[in-house]
């Protein structure tokens, strides 16, 4: 017998046990690909809201062990929280158990894909900065605690016995970010990391170093913009930055054991090494998308992008420029080049919505008849402040051109599950949340469910001249129809 299942959920949803009915319906009985879909969809829905009703404070303040995902290895701008993203993950696989591939086209520091590694899921993870792509390639793997031991000894042994006195990085402004004394030892760590024959200790130990950088650098450590300190309070700072090396390497190591230890708990580990596929690359994601599968390659797609453009809201770039400049390049992708560092913007620049010279108005004006949050939006801001309305529409058609490519090589029914903020420009709330659902239905998208929680542990900048505080961040699920 052929069921309509579209009646039979809208019978379910009246019923005080709407949950458990949805569970025990057979998928593989159901013929239909829309009919299994909206009975997916469903479930994602009414497990969603069960995980708030039992945890009020599950989206916001969840409880997790944040060793166990590495968060410490590098202070990354906008760091999602991990077990919001692996609860989301866990619901969404559990009601659609064939997802096996995964993307993250804007990965960060790669929470989505260490979030994904419990569950053996094909992890692809894409980004426009350097640094970001270092983080991810040491944070998932693979996990050589011992090596990283030994090797931790033979280094300080090595930076004991160095006395050279050359300075191993040449920029501008060097010494204005950099005490003389900074500058030696840290060149005395980089000289010893470069005796290391594994690529992957290397990595490692680089990412190590790019902490070590943003702490003991003249940088302020209170905003992601390059803002020299105060002199006297640079004068009174008298760090030993090899002892900070030193230090930072022994606690994450055991950062890293414990989530190798997760990890292999869950199955998912052999050896150090995750048993499924793990690439992290630099790639910019609004020229198109990494696919290794050819067309709709992607099960699932986790992902939080910028907010808005780079340069005005967290500038990403700006916080990596200086690390980048004593890293070896090559270590971390064979595309990464000295253009990254043409300037400390440059990175912001390429990114979203960083080139306002290059907007296409007729292609916006195409977007203001698909979006009509985005159309009272522009036509707010240009009546508030018509010089500051270019960066928004820059950011929008980047973004939209990466919805385009997104689409391309999502599956039929795959998942998409996006973190956005509203941010501000001249006193008007940009609703990325709502531009960004008109857009993807437009796209043939559908929205499943939508979670909002408040910005508490996420590390992000709150405030800057372009921007209000932003308390609060949208979680939005899609499925492709289409």
């Amino acid at each position: 017998m052929q069921y309509n299942w579209c009646f039979f959920l809208t019978y379910v949803f009246k019923t005080s046990e709407m949950l458990d009915k949805l569970q025990t319906i057979d998928c593989s009985v159901i013929e239909d690909d829309s009919q299994k879909a909206q009975l997916i969809d469903a479930r994602i829905r009414l497990e969603i809201e069960k995980a708030t009703d039992e945890d009020s404070s599950v989206w916001t303040c969840p409880d997790y062990n944040r060793r166990e995902y590495m968060r410490s290895f590098f202070s990354y701008p906008a760091m999602m929280v991990p077990a919001v993203q692996k609860k989301l993950i866990d619901i969404v696989t559990a009601a659609s158990p064939e997802i096996k591939n995964m993307l993250d086209p804007f990965m960060g520091s790669s929470t989505t894909l260490v979030a994904c590694m419990e569950n053996g899921l094909n992890c692809y993870g894409l980004d426009i900065n350097p640094l970001a792509v270092l983080i991810s390639k040491v944070r998932t793997g693979p996990y050589q605690v011992e090596l990283l031991r030994e090797r931790h000894a033979i280094l300080m042994s090595n930076i004991k016995a160095d006395s050279n006195e050359q300075i191993e990085a040449n920029f501008k402004g060097l010494y204005k970010w950099f005490k003389p004394n900074v500058a030696l030892e840290l060149s005395r760590i980089v000289r010893s990391i470069r005796l290391e024959e594994d690529i992957n200790v290397r990595r490692f130990f680089w990412v190590i170093l790019a902490e070590t950088i943003r702490v003991t650098s003249n940088d302020r450590t209170s905003t992601y913009k390059m803002h020299m300190r105060k002199l006297e309070d640079i004068e009174k700072r008298n760090y030993s930055t090899i002892k900070v090396f030193d230090l930072h390497v022994d606690k994450s190591i055991d950062d890293l054991k414990s989530h190798a230890d997760l990890i292999n708990r869950s199955g998912q580990l052999t050896n150090g090494v995750y048993n499924a596929n793990i690439t992290t690359l630099l790639w910019d994601s609004k020229s198109g998308i990494y696919n290794p599968g050819g067309q709709e390659f992607y099960d699932l797609l986790v992902t939080s992008p910028p907010y808005g453009d780079n340069k005005t809201t967290v500038t990403y770039g700006q916080h990596s420029y200086l690390p980048l400049q004593w890293i070896d390049l090559h270590d971390i992708d064979e595309n990464v080049t000295t253009e990254y560092l043409k300037t400390t913007s440059q990175i912001d620049t390429i990114s979203l919505g960083g080139k306002i010279s290059e907007v296409n108005m007729v292609k916006f004006n195409e977007l203001l008849l698909i979006s009509p949050s985005l159309e009272i939006t522009y036509s707010d801001i240009i009546n508030r402040s018509p010089d500051k309305v270019k960066k928004v529409i820059a950011f929008i058609l980047d973004l939209n051109e990466t919805l385009d490519n997104i689409f391309k090589v999502m599956k039929k029914n795959s998942y998409q599950i996006w973190t956005l903020g509203n941010r501000n420009v001249a006193g008007v709330e940009i609703p990325n949340d709502q531009i960004v659902t008109e857009l993807m239905e437009n796209k043939g998208c559908k929205a499943i469910t939508k979670v909002s929680r408040e910005i508490v542990s996420k590390r992000m900048a709150k405030r800057n001249r372009s921007s209000s505080l932003m308390n609060t961040e949208d979680i939005l699920i899609f499925r492709k129809i289409g």
